[in-house]
């Protein structure tokens, strides 16, 4: 792998190698060298950037990435792991009801990382005492804490098609 990769392709690989070995913070700092030019490269320092803890600068890239013009609704055309790591971001920043709502414009309701993150809140909101849980339900209020995950926020996309997106990059 170079050093100083030229090519988006050079840069998934070698952010993806960093990720896998918990260089999270490297991840991070070599795509914002490099720069965010593609949307698969915006996504994984979306990914970097929420496994380093730095939840808000993920939802601020998340949100260019997928808000439309309005700044309201999300873009059509993303795939649903973009979407569901938009949503993934909101989750952590603690805005659950953010999170739902993206999770509900999302048309593959099936797919497995959506219902991971679907079993998460639904774990969370269990574990609330009655008072907590009515606010949250009745009146939308937001966790004291993030929401817990029992596996790494935010996912990447299967390796073929990624080595298939970064060739027509």
């Amino acid at each position: 792998m170079p050093r100083n990769p030229e090519k988006v392709s050079d840069v998934l690989a070698l952010v993806q190698k960093l990720l896998d070995a918990a260089k999270l913070k490297d991840a991070a700092e070599l795509i914002r060298e490099f720069g965010t030019s593609s949307a698969e490269l915006s996504n994984m320092y979306g990914v970097a950037l929420m496994r380093a803890g730095e939840t808000a600068k993920a939802v601020e890239v998340y949100r260019g990435l997928c808000l439309n013009e309005s700044g309201f609704c999300l873009k059509q055309d993303l795939p649903t792991t973009v979407k569901a790591n938009y949503a993934t971001a909101l989750l952590l920043a603690k805005n659950v009801s953010g999170c739902q709502a993206t999770l509900r414009e999302i048309a593959e309701q099936n797919d497995p990382y959506v219902l991971k993150l679907r079993a998460a809140i639904d774990r969370w909101r269990r574990s609330l005492g009655w008072w907590k849980r009515l606010a949250f339900d009745w009146y939308g209020a937001e966790p004291d804490g993030p929401v817990p995950l029992d596996f790494p926020p935010g996912e990447l996309p299967a390796e073929p098609q990624r080595a298939r997106q970064s060739e027509e990059s």
